[in-house]
């Protein structure tokens, strides 16, 4: 849970370059349903590309960590998305879950992006 948890402090303190230490070089990285771009991003390559297509949309793009969870073999971070849409005044505060696992060596091989908190937990077995 740790690194789970240290990977989006460091997106907080340093951005997506200082996150990405986390990824492992064949990283999976799902993205949540019906997001406009790639369904999947691979490595910290991929990682990157998503940071940028997340960041051309908002301003003041971050995540603010309610909880994170064990769930037996995989991590649940449960997450306030926080930004500006790009060009305006218009806030945006989305609460979002993503899924970790595939830990190895301190990196995690795998990450599920969720619109909700829930639909992370359940994900895993899971409740609120």
């Amino acid at each position: 849970m740790d690194h789970v948890r240290r990977a989006y402090v460091a997106f907080a303190d340093g951005g997506v370059e200082a996150a990405v230490v986390f990824a492992a070089p064949d990283a999976v990285i799902r993205s949540m349903p019906g997001w406009p771009d790639d369904a999947e991003y691979h490595g910290p390559d991929g990682f990157r590309k998503l940071a940028a297509q997340w960041a051309e949309n908002f301003d003041d793009f971050g995540f603010e960590v309610f909880d994170v969870r064990d769930a037996g073999d995989s991590v649940v971070a449960l997450v306030d998305m926080t930004g500006r849409i790009k060009g305006s005044r218009a806030s945006v505060n989305a609460q979002i879950g993503a899924v970790f696992s595939d830990f190895r060596d301190g990196l995690f091989g795998y990450s599920r992006y969720f619109s909700t908190w829930q639909d992370a937990l359940e994900a895993v077995g899971l409740s609120e």
